[in-house]
């Protein structure tokens, strides 16, 4: 059933696969192995910040598409996409020997530049692994904050074997998991109960950079914590857009880069339109609209092309 013709050239660090097996618990059966590896491997990666910003069409994109980049991923650059992280879960299924099956979205013989996924089958489970069902709301970051996983799940037609798979997933999930998120996210609910939302809107990307480094993951939680804490009317009045930021120059930690993402919120009070700009790593900024769009206009910061939402008031 191993139908990967890159597996023979997937090379995986030393370290990584000692980290990834060093709390694999004694007596896990095949199916118990595979939804470790799934989970810890999430936990471990997070997606690249560039190639998100990008849509993967850039010269960013050429060293993901190359199988033996893979070799140099590690646990200090673990920075992934989805085919990457496929070519890696598919290796140690394989060392392993449990049977899978990759799914490319286009079917060629071209590592790279395509959605890639696999299922996998132990114990008579079949089961769908996805990590990056979407990048920013995908198990790369709800392993992170022990959120529940969508992205494996079970392709058994038999109901009973659906919930005995779930019940399975749930356990191992549950030894993995130490509930430190947990803590600390009831933290910032309270430290947040009784301040207005520009406040909250700094606490929480206070909150983000003090647990992320990758620029994904912060903006993912920023994104999070919006939908969790505020009210329905502050959600109502409250934008999050992550845009392109083409000012690489200007951040220490961005100067290697083409450009990096950028998280524009736009808060709507009785009396005006506030604007912060929040780049991962760095405290947010209260700016102007006039200067927002300025930096429209000079092209320092771009709207992704797939994502037809836009700030209220920039072109009015």
């Amino acid at each position: 059933m191993n139908n990967d013709i890159f597996l023979p050239y997937t090379k995986l660090d030393k370290k990584l696969i000692d980290y990834i097996l060093s709390d694999l618990p004694a007596g896990y059966d095949k199916i118990e192995i595979a939804i470790f590896l799934y989970i810890k491997l999430a936990k471990t990666f997070s997606y690249e910040s560039e190639y998100y910003i990008f849509d993967g069409d850039s010269k960013v994109a050429r060293k993901h598409e190359n199988i033996f980049n893979i070799s140099c991923i590690n646990l200090i650059k673990n920075e992934v996409v989805c085919y990457e992280f496929t070519a890696i879960f598919a290796k140690l299924l394989d060392m392993f020997q449990i049977d899978f099956l990759v799914k490319y979205k286009k079917q060629n013989n071209i590592f790279g530049g395509q959605h890639t996924n696999l299922t996998f089958n132990a114990n008579d489970f079949l089961v769908y692994a996805d990590a990056v069902t979407s990048i920013l709301d995908g198990d790369l970051f709800r392993s992170k904050i022990e959120n529940n996983l969508v992205g494996i799940l079970s392709k058994n037609d038999n109901i009973n074997k659906k919930n005995e798979f779930d019940k399975i997933l749930s356990s191992v999930y549950n030894e993995i998991v130490d509930h430190s998120f947990e803590k600390i996210f009831k933290k910032c609910i309270s430290d947040t109960n009784n301040i207005n939302i520009e406040n909250k809107i700094i606490y929480f990307s206070d909150f983000a950079n003090s647990i992320f480094k990758n620029n994904v993951d912060c903006l993912s939680l920023m994104l999070f914590l919006r939908k969790s804490i505020l009210s329905s009317i502050e959600l109502n009045n409250c934008t999050m857009l992550i845009v392109k930021n083409n000012n690489s120059n200007k951040y220490l930690k961005y100067i290697n880069q083409l450009a990096f993402p950028t998280m524009i919120i736009e808060i709507i009070t009785e009396n005006s339109i506030i604007y912060y700009m929040y780049n991962p790593g760095y405290k947010i900024q209260k700016i102007t609209q006039n200067h927002l769009k300025k930096m429209f206009e000079f092209k320092i910061l771009e709207y992704k092309v797939d994502n037809p939402k836009r700030l209220s008031l920039i072109y009015k």
